[in-house]
């Protein structure tokens, strides 16, 4: 048997002209994505994609994702066999940093698979979507309008454990979601799953670009999506928004800011118990809501008042009344 080798930063690197010819096959607010079928990546099987970032995250996160992306790409290598595997089905984890010149330009990534997308129905002709857990949301008859797969309570509540097991993997790993929200995890439809998965919801979490290790900084900025902010997050911009009016010096103005930006274990606690509520919410306004005796009521039917109340305590106001994914996670294992 050969000896071991220990990757470096440098391993994960891989110049642009290496990729081949590039195919776009998508496009967000900060990358462009890339078919790149003329790479192979040793050990590695499957399609890779190529995410180049734009130019304006480039000029503000260049250095970072230069320094920093090679240590989340790593990551994988201090697990054992067993989480290395489980870690490959919960998340699209990159596997290279892309880079020309000495300067970073994105990551690759293994594409992601066709049980994650379904084909919402338009008036003109069918969409090749990815089913967001954020489309879990909507009202059945609009799910059956769009050709969202229908679920039961039972199958949701199933997919919140794995969300709990996953994001407690995360948490026991040192690693900070910042922005968990229901457009970076997507669902597995359950009609393309086959044998005994056939039917269940399984997660995969994306932009894994702006995990942090726990008292280290994100490659990219770890941010707010609108409508997911902690209480303790929208105290900050008030306080932020107060000093600005009054005058307050940079300075004091900064610091407020700096809470803004304060993305812990305890915020993902948060936002995941945001996402558990909205999920079983019965109303349009799923997407928005914040309070709901409606979801409570039909979480603590599922999984019994003394699970719920731990689960739901993750909403707590107060940031140190929330319970941690492991204590949440322990009251599924009673």
């Amino acid at each position: 048997m050969g000896a071991v080798v220990t990757r470096t930063a440098k391993n994960v690197m891989v110049e642009k002209s290496e990729l081949g010819e590039l195919t776009s096959i998508g496009s967000g607010g900060q990358a462009k994505v890339y078919s790149a079928a003329d790479y192979t990546m040793p050990g590695m099987n499957g399609r890779i994609v190529y995410k180049q970032y734009r130019k304006a995250i480039l000029a503000k996160y260049g250095d970072a994702l230069y320094h920093g992306m090679p240590e989340l790409i790593l990551f994988p290598d201090s697990l054992d066999d067993k989480n290395q595997k489980y870690l490959s089905t919960l998340a699209v984890w990159p596997k290279a940093l892309v880079v020309e010149n000495g300067r970073a330009l994105g990551i690759l990534m293994r594409i992601i698979p066709d049980t994650f997308f379904f084909d919402m129905i338009l008036p003109n002709k069918n969409s090749r979507t990815l089913l967001e857990l954020q489309h879990f949301y909507r009202m059945d008859a609009q799910k059956q309008e769009l050709g969202i797969p229908l679920t039961s309570d039972k199958d949701k509540i199933l997919l919140v454990l794995k969300l709990i097991k996953g994001i407690e993997f995360f948490h026991r790993h040192n690693l900070v979601l910042g922005d968990f929200s229901p457009r970076n995890v997507v669902v597995s439809h359950p009609a393309k799953l086959d044998g005994p998965n056939k039917g269940k919801l399984f997660p995969k979490f994306l932009d894994i670009d702006s995990f942090r290790f726990r008292g280290g900084q994100p490659p990219i900025e770890q941010m707010n999506t609108p409508m997911w902010y902690p209480p303790e997050i929208r105290k900050a911009q008030d306080q932020v928004a107060q000093l600005t009016a009054a005058g307050a010096t940079s300075l004091e103005v900064g610091t407020a800011e700096a809470h803004m930006r304060n993305l812990n274990f305890r915020t993902d606690v948060f936002k995941f118990g945001l996402a558990t509520l909205r999920l079983f919410h019965s109303s349009e306004d799923a997407i928005a809501i914040y309070i709901s005796p409606d979801a409570r009521i039909r979480i603590a039917k599922l999984i019994g008042t003394k699970r719920a109340n731990v689960l739901l305590a993750s909403l707590e106001e107060n940031p140190v009344n929330r319970p941690t994914m492991a204590d949440i996670l322990k009251q599924f294992q009673a």
